[in-house]
C-alpha cells in the first residue's frame, strides 16, 4: 500500500514536471516568435497584424501604360486612376446607404450589378455596412483588347469596417470592430466598335455627332461619316467603368 502510494506520488511529480517543462518551452517559443508568453495572445497578435496590414497589389503600370499610350495618345492615366478609386468608394457607399449613387462615367452593366446586389440584400432583409473606408493604393493591373473594346483593369488596396446585419440588427457576418484589409479590381472599358461590342455592352455608350445626331460607330473617327462635321476628341469621356469586384 505504501509502495503504491509512493509510486503514485512519483508519477504525479513526473507529470507535473513534464507539464511545467512543456509550459516553459511554449512560453519561451511564444516570447521568441511573438513577443508574448501566451501562445494564444501570439496567434491573436498575428491575426490582428494580418487584418491591419494593407494588402499588396499587383501593379504593372510600367508594363501596360506604354501600350495604352500608343493606342490612346490623349489618355490621362492619373485622372483615370482617380476615377477608378472614386467609383470603388461610390459603389461601396451605395451598398452602405442602400441607394445607388454612382458617377456618370459608369455604364449600365455596373449599375445593374449594383441593383442585383441591393435586391439580394433586400430579399434577405439584410443591411450591409462599409465604414471608415481608406484606399491605400491603386495601380494599373491589366490591359486587354478584344471584341470591339479595350479594357483596363485597376487594382486597389482598401481597408474598411465591414459587417452585415439582419432585420433585428444582429450581425450575420463581418465584424464592426475589426478593420478589414482587401483588394478590388475595377474594370474600365472603351468601346471601339459598337457593332462588335453591343452583345455584351448593349448600352454601355451612346455617342452621337454633335451636329446631326448620327451615331458615332468608331470612337476613333475624327469626322462624322454622315455630315462630315468634326468630332471633338472624346478620349477620356468615352471610357466607362463596367465592373467592381473583390479579389
Amino acid at each position: 500500500m505504501q509502495i503504491t502510494l509512493f509510486l503514485l506520488i512519483i508519477l504525479v511529480c513526473l507529470i507535473g514536471g513534464l507539464v511545467f517543462y512543456i509550459k516553459t518551452k511554449i512560453e519561451e517559443f511564444s516570447r521568441t516568435a511573438f513577443g508574448t508568453k501566451s501562445l494564444l495572445q501570439g496567434f491573436q497578435k498575428i491575426e490582428q497584424e494580418y487584418v491591419s496590414t494593407p494588402k499588396s497589389i499587383a501593379g504593372v503600370t510600367r508594363l501596360y501604360l506604354p501600350n495604352i499610350m500608343e493606342d490612346f495618345p490623349d489618355f490621362h492615366y492619373d485622372e483615370m486612376r482617380e476615377r477608378a478609386e472614386h467609383v470603388l468608394s461610390a459603389y461601396l457607399l451605395s451598398i452602405n446607404n442602400n441607394h445607388i449613387d454612382l458617377p456618370d462615367y459608369v455604364n449600365s452593366d455596373l449599375i445593374h450589378q449594383l441593383e442585383l446586389h441591393l435586391a439580394m440584400l433586400s430579399s434577405k432583409q439584410y443591411k450591409e455596412h462599409f465604414t471608415n473606408m481608406l484606399i491605400h493604393d491603386c495601380q494599373l493591373n491589366n490591359y486587354t483588347k478584344q471584341k470591339g473594346k479595350c479594357k483596363i483593369t485597376f487594382q486597389a488596396s482598401i481597408q474598411y469596417y465591414h459587417y452585415v446585419e439582419d432585420n433585428n440588427k444582429e450581425i450575420v457576418s463581418g465584424n464592426k470592430s475589426v478593420c478589414f484589409q482587401t483588394r478590388y479590381n475595377i474594370d474600365v472599358i472603351y468601346i471601339q466598335d459598337r457593332d462588335l461590342a453591343e452583345f455584351e455592352y448593349s448600352d454601355a455608350l451612346a455617342l452621337n455627332c454633335p451636329n446631326c445626331g448620327a451615331p458615332v460607330k468608331n470612337l476613333g473617327d475624327k469626322f462624322c461619316e454622315y455630315c462630315g462635321s468634326g468630332i471633338v476628341s472624346l478620349n477620356i469621356k468615352t471610357w466607362s467603368v463596367s465592373d467592381v469586384k473583390e479579389v
